[in-house]
């Protein structure tokens, strides 16, 4: 969620929505990144979700991570570099140390910007989404949490247990979506809480040629229409993994280098 305040050096992202089932997980995601110091720049894009090896794929919300130093992208990715044949639970685990360990060693300008975004966000400092195709079973999903504890006064960033999927927070009329980072317009599309949501569902639900992964990018768009392009815009990327299968890229544009 990016959320205006004086955060001078950390880039921010937005929406992530994960649609779920035994046989299938679709992760979509904006564009849209932005840096928390005024005049509040949103003009960086880039991919917010990476293939950390062939079957097992990471996105991350909150706090990115800071431009040219480090990333929640690029540590998933030398995790998965690091420790290929770990279990998801492991691999998890590892990418929390590590991303607490770069959050609680930052400069104290730094520390000072990051207890403030974590006052306006509840204390969640960043999340990662993982999702492997590891287990015989079918798809995995594990949601790792980064919070800020506001009692200590050394490293304050822990990397809290990894949450049960699926948090109840994902029990919608549309089915079993579930969205991370901007939660407003999501919650409004896929709980159907307003007459234009209500709208839009009537119209998905009797086109053709509509699929889950589709209806996953459809909610990201649908979310940066009804936002303003204020806090989530940009193009959609959308990464699929079913059972017995490798990632599938669904959509996916090409940012430039810097951005990837």
């Amino acid at each position: 969620m990016i959320v205006h305040s004086a955060l001078a050096e950390f880039e921010s992202s937005t929406l992530v929505v994960v649609y779920f089932s035994d046989q299938q997980v679709v992760v979509a995601a904006d564009s849209l990144t932005g840096f928390e110091e005024p005049p509040y720049s949103k003009s960086q894009y880039g991919c917010k979700i990476v293939a950390m090896n062939h079957d097992t794929a990471f996105a991350g919300t909150g706090l990115l991570g800071i431009p040219n130093k480090w990333s929640l992208k690029s540590e998933a990715m030398k995790v998965g570099t690091d420790f290929p044949s770990d279990p998801l639970p492991q691999v998890v685990a590892t990418w929390s140390k590590r991303v607490a360990t770069k959050f609680n060693d930052g400069s104290p300008s730094e520390m000072a910007e990051l207890k403030i975004y974590a006052m306006e966000n509840n204390g969640v400092v960043a999340q990662g989404i993982f999702v492997s195709n590891h287990s015989p079973t079918g798809p995995q999903i594990t949601l790792a949490r980064l919070t800020y504890q506001f009692d200590r006064l050394m490293n304050p960033v822990i990397g809290a247990e990894p949450l049960l999927w699926p948090p109840r927070s994902c029990d919608s009329p549309i089915g079993p979506y579930c969205g991370f980072g901007k939660p407003n317009e999501f919650l409004e599309i896929t709980r159907l809480t307003s007459d234009r949501a209500r709208i839009n569902d009537r119209k998905w639900r009797t086109g053709k040629g509509h699929s889950a992964g589709l209806r996953a990018i459809s909610i990201v768009e649908l979310a940066s229409t009804y936002n303003g392009g204020v806090d989530i815009g940009g193009i959609v990327d959308a990464i699929e993994i079913r059972k017995s299968r490798s990632l599938r890229w669904i959509k996916r544009h090409r940012y430039p280098k810097s951005n990837q």
